[in-house]
């Protein structure tokens, strides 16, 4: 029943632009289409909600969540979403058409995949989820089925569904969750609050994948595999495949790690690393993992591995255990996992124990600065550290302010419209979150700025077609619209002018939408060669010109003894000709066939013998007027 359905939409235009050629793949919710765009003449990808499920409003409120996350992002890892309709029975979005296969499908086929090629691949990626997460976007379904690898070697990221995106209702779908269990961060497999570290968690499943050729875990159901997410480790790669370069193991496992606080902080540290590998392919890392009670960054730095025969140790500095369960609540302290690579002369051991030593001594030094800021140099009770709190995407309220200003901030609030961010939404603050503020008797309070969304300052995009588009453009400026013009070749409109705008006309907006103003730039110049018309019937002629986008101008018709009568016999533009086609009319001569010569029966045949006369008897004369009768005498 499925696949009558799909086909029963080849063929058919929505909205008198995406013209539905072929599909492409279907899922439990959508349909993938390879459309035309009759507009701009490209082909595009065309993801249609299914009928049987386009009346669930989670499933619809997922589908506009889907098209609001990809249409803030532009990206060249990130397929384009162009276009948005689901006001109609047929709900779609018109998407970048991304060709090629699934990462998944490429690894059925070539995995596992070489250290080079894992790591062009994660490169891209990363890039992707840099972009997306800088505009606060978190995928949350990162797995080889969501990357578009094209013939290229190009990726793209795609299917961002559950996406979570700035000030938006969370979309929570359980079987989208289990469905991808294999590639869930540990927070999100438990149902705790996610963020752009859990990306980073999916795609070191992802390269644990491509390097060893299976995921590091697997079992009979998909609870059990959520329970391994949670609790289990990953066996190393280097297990598995144990030619793997060091540094590529040590990425993989960083970003796999249970804890977020053991990740890499975001997608740019991660990708800096990567990049390393690129340039240093036996690179290792020296990573400072801290505790999640510890304010410490995680600083990813790179060791040049120079040696290949010398042994090479892990040493791990960990907190002692204690049973008193009075020190539980005491701040553990960081754990410090340092990877160091000597040779077995006692020669080499000199520099890190230098370095070591002159660890030991910053932190000391750092510890003397703090007793001596806030137990000798100040009043330690008139005197207390601020840890400012994080306050984006809260609503704001008076009853918010006040609450800030008991816990000792004084609050300046800056309204500002917005079409991305419901009212009232605060959407960013100085100081930022963590940031430390020690306040006294001097300085009681937090200065604390937020910047606060006024809603959609909302009003009805006017009609620019047929406009000039410099006209257009002033009253665009003039209604401080932004907007941004694409030329387009348009054979019905004339150059100049404006074809259509992006949202249409009529369209409430924000204030903020940029807009997009296509404008004409006249018939597409093509250039034809000028066939032989001669000998041809009126029916081929006008196949051959329509193909050809050639009108026909002046049709002469003449006797012919030699051309069948409604053939060619000549033609205005010789064969051979090159014209531009489009603009090019081509005059034509047609047979008449062979000239025929009617006799006039009017006029007396002529021949070679008089005419028998009758003479008058002697005497008589004959009268021309009657010559019967006979004349008296």
């Amino acid at each position: 029943m499925d696949s009558i359905e799909n086909t029963n939409y080849i063929g058919k235009t929505l909205d008198d632009r995406y013209r539905i050629k072929s599909l492409v793949g279907s899922g439990g919710m959508s349909r993938v289409f390879l459309v035309d765009d009759l507009l701009l003449h490209r082909e595009l990808a065309l993801k249609m909600l299914r009928e049987d499920i386009s009346k669930d409003e989670a499933a619809v409120r997922r589908f506009i969540h889907e098209s609001k996350a990809v249409s803030m992002l532009s990206h060249p890892n990130i397929v384009s979403v162009y276009d948005v309709s689901v006001t109609s029975e047929i709900k779609y979005i018109v998407l970048e058409y991304a060709e090629g296969i699934t990462l998944k499908e490429y690894l059925q086929e070539h995995g596992p995949l070489s250290p080079e090629e894992t790591i062009h691949i994660a490169v891209q990626i990363l890039s992707g989820l840099q972009h997306a997460h800088s505009r606060g976007i978190i995928h949350r379904d990162i797995k080889p089925q969501n990357i578009i690898i094209a013939p290229d070697g190009s990726i793209k990221v795609t299917d961002f569904g559950i996406a979570k995106i700035p000030n938006s209702e969370t979309i929570t779908m359980a079987d989208k969750a289990i469905g991808s269990v294999h590639y869930i961060s540990p927070e999100q497999a438990s149902g705790l609050r996610v963020d752009m570290r859990s990306d980073l968690y999916s795609l070191g499943i992802i390269l644990y994948e491509l390097i060893c050729n299976r995921v590091p875990f697997e079992a009979e159901n998909a609870v059990a595999v959520a329970c391994m997410q949670i609790s289990s480790r990953a066996v190393p790669p280097s297990e598995i495949v144990p030619d793997v370069p060091k540094g590529l193991e040590q990425i993989v496992m960083k970003a796999i790690s249970k804890r977020p606080a053991d990740r890499f902080e975001n997608a740019t540290q991660m990708l800096t690393c990567l990049q390393r590998l690129e340039t240093t392919p036996d690179a290792v890392f020296d990573f400072v993992t801290v505790n999640e009670d510890s304010g410490e960054d995680v600083i990813p730095t790179a060791v040049p591995q120079t040696v290949t025969d010398q042994s090479i140790e892990m040493e791990v500095v960990k907190p002692s255990q204690t049973k008193n369960k009075k020190k539980k609540k005491e701040k553990q302290k960081p754990v410090v996992e340092k990877e160091i690579v000597y040779k077995k002369s006692h020669a080499t051991m000199l520099p890190i124990i230098f370095g070591m030593l002159c660890a030991f001594g910053a932190v000391v030094l750092i510890v003397l600065i703090y007793l001596l800021q806030n137990y000798f140099i100040s009043d330690p009770s008139n005197s207390h550290v601020l840890i400012v709190g994080d306050f984006v995407d809260q609503t704001y309220s008076e009853e918010f302010k006040t609450e800030l200003e008991n816990s000792g901030y004084t609050v300046t609030v800056e309204w500002v419209t917005s079409s991305d961010y419901l009212a009232n939404t605060i959407i960013s603050q100085q100081p930022e979150k963590n940031a430390r503020r020690t306040l006294n008797r001097d300085v009681p309070t937090c200065k604390l700025t937020l910047t606060v969304s006024s809603g959609e300052n909302l009003m009805t995009l006017p009609d620019y077609t047929g406009m000039e588009y410099r006209e257009a453009t002033l009253l665009l400026q003039r209604n401080k619209i932004k907007y941004t013009i694409e030329k387009v070749y348009n054979n019905a409109v004339e150059e100049g002018l404006v074809i259509s705008t992006y949202p249409t006309a009529g369209t409430v907006m924000g204030s903020d939408t940029e807009i997009v103003l296509y404008v004409s730039k006249g018939g597409e110049k093509t250039y034809i060669t000028i066939p032989s018309l001669a000998g041809m019937t009126a029916a081929q002629l006008d196949t051959t010109l329509k193909s050809l986008n050639i009108r026909l101008g002046k049709v002469s018709y003449t006797y012919s003894d030699t051309v069948a009568p409604g053939l060619i016999i000549s033609q205005s533009l010789v064969a051979g000709t090159t014209v531009q086609a489009g603009i090019t009319s081509i005059d034509i001569v047609v047979s008449l066939g062979p000239k025929i010569v009617i006799p006039d029966k009017s006029e007396p045949d002529v021949t070679d013998e008089p005419p028998l006369t009758t003479e008058p008897e002697a005497g008589t004369e004959a009268d021309p007027e009657s010559p019967d009768e006979p004349v008296e005498e």
